[in-house]
């Protein structure tokens, strides 16, 4: 098919699928007041790749013109361009979506790159795997993922809990039960991607890898309330939408055989299935860029406003703002310097980067955002919405009251109000629970680097300057273990499965 289009796109969410939001179950997702914010973003977003083909798109091995969604990175500017494009959509919504289009199709060219260890050996699965990439790559899918699964006390045993599992395995496929929690934009996509996680207990029966339409009977979503509702004026953030996070609930759903990519052994999630997550996390550091920019800009526009910005506390401010900027944008260009090509011939960044990069930006996002309260303080408490800067009895008042040397009144309210939105409103306290917890807590991405970072050498060269070995091969031996671009996955697999039984590792 050719290039799809926002009217596509929210046709294809009218297909009769299961949503509930705060318990009424909702016919269109398009037309909701609550939810239909963000589907129609992305509906702008598929129309922008088509006014925008000469930078968005690419041909494929058979000529045919693709979504940069799509885009299979072979070398250092193949990399670039792709992570140019995942910028280039979050700059139309100031990073604030964690579940681009651009997104979820990253996790499916992980599995495309290892497609037979992932497979396990099942050549069904393989074929899937290929067969899935380019019939969604075809039609150019908004897709969903869903790995978390529900918090449970330890003391329950597993088989007590909701953890979705196999309760039949039919000539046409396997039939599944349980539910699952934080499927962002599950609501929203015509697909989801569903995935187990490395628990205590686990057995051959929890352990899935496969994507379903959102439509598929037996399965519903259930979104959580939405926030950042109103006008754009008064919440700039929200005039997007809230992308919502959702539960699934599997009640017997079968999944034909054509639809799965794996079933394995519980080993298997802590080896294998990191390893379809790399070029997704270098994403999520790209993005994290694009809102470190916007609240750059805000660190500094905010205390021009209001004439503070040469004030000490709006000075430290933006200088830890930039440090943070540029430290994330130094991550990125590292990762990607210090990529290498894949044996199935796909260019990876350097994963041990992009750990370290989002690692550090998650540590310091509360910290970071902490000084918009510093910088724009008492304009924080009082802003006045739109509707009363245009009421005849009290906005002309209002507008004296609020206006400045550099900027109107309902300038300085529109900027001071987006700030509210990224720290104050529910909206934003979502928004900071998202990045603290997106694709691991920075404590368990600070384990992942350990697991998978050799210290012998430099255990080696500490030696050696200390007089107890030769300098010149330690230091031979620290340069070697520098220039490595992969990563020990079997280390990273034990690092998740001692994080989800509870225990610390360190390497």
């Amino acid at each position: 098919m050719a290039l799809r289009s926002g009217a596509e796109y929210l046709k294809a969410l009218r297909d009769g699928r299961e949503v509930y939001l705060d318990g009424r179950k909702i016919s269109d997702v398009t037309t909701e007041p609550a939810l239909a914010r963000v589907a129609h973003t992305f509906a702008r977003m598929y129309d922008m790749v088509i006014e925008n083909q000469a930078d968005w798109t690419f041909r494929d091995e058979q000529g045919q013109v693709r979504s940069l969604n799509w885009f299979e990175p072979r070398t250092r500017e193949d990399i670039v361009r792709r992570r140019s494009f995942t910028e280039t959509i979050a700059r139309r919504t100031g990073g604030l979506f964690g579940r681009q289009q651009d997104y979820v199709p990253l996790f499916h060219l992980g599995m495309l790159d290892i497609k037979r260890e992932f497979s396990r050996g099942d050549a069904r699965f393989e074929r899937n795997i290929e067969n899935y990439w380019r019939r969604a790559r075809e039609h150019d899918l908004m897709l969903a993922h869903s790995f978390i699964d529900a918090q449970a006390h330890p003391a329950v045993p597993l088989e007590k809990t909701v953890v979705p599992r196999i309760v039949a395995r039919k000539s046409e496929g396997i039939v599944v039960r349980g539910a699952k929690t934080v499927a962002t934009f599950a609501c929203h996509a015509d697909e989801i991607l569903v995935g187990a996680f490395p628990r205590p207990a686990m057995t051959e029966d929890y352990v899935m890898y496969f994507s379903i339409p959102v439509a598929t009977p037996g399965l519903r979503v259930v979104a959580r309330t939405v926030h950042g509702q109103g006008s754009a004026f008064d919440h700039p953030a929200g005039q997007f939408g809230d992308e919502n996070d959702c539960i699934l609930i599997f009640d017997d759903v079968l999944v034909p055989w054509e639809r799965v990519f794996s079933l394995g052994e519980p080993s298997f999630c802590a080896t294998v299935f990191p390893r379809i997550s790399e070029w997704a996390h270098w994403s999520i550091l790209a993005r994290l860029a694009v809102k470190a920019e916007v609240l750059t800009g805000l660190y500094s526009l905010i205390p021009e406003m209001l004439g503070r910005a040469q004030q000490p506390q709006s000075q430290e401010a933006l200088g830890e703002m930039i440090r943070y900027l540029t430290s994330i944008r130094a991550f990125i260009h590292a990762a990607e310097d210090q990529g290498h090509v894949t044996p199935e011939g796909h260019f990876m960044p350097n994963p041990i980067y992009i750990t370290t990069g989002r690692a550090y930006s998650v540590e310091n996002y509360r910290r970071i955002i902490g000084y918009l309260h510093d910088v724009a303080s008492q304009a924080l408490i009082i802003i006045p919405s739109e509707a009363a800067f245009d009421n005849p009895d009290i906005g002309a008042a209002l507008e004296k009251m609020f206006e400045s040397p550099s900027a109107s009144a309902r300038e300085r309210a529109r900027v001071v109000r987006l700030a509210w939105d990224m720290v104050c409103d529910s909206y934003g306290g979502r928004q900071t629970l998202f990045e603290l917890f997106n694709a691991l807590p920075w404590t368990a991405q600070r384990a992942q680097l350990m697991a998978s970072f050799d210290v012998k050498p430099y255990q080696q060269l500490a030696a050696a300057t200390a007089g107890l070995g030769s300098i010149p091969e330690a230091a031979a031996a620290v340069a070697e273990a520098a220039g490595r671009k992969g990563r020990d996955y079997q280390a990273v697999g034990e690092a998740y499965a001692a994080k989800s039984a509870g225990k610390i590792v360190a390497r």
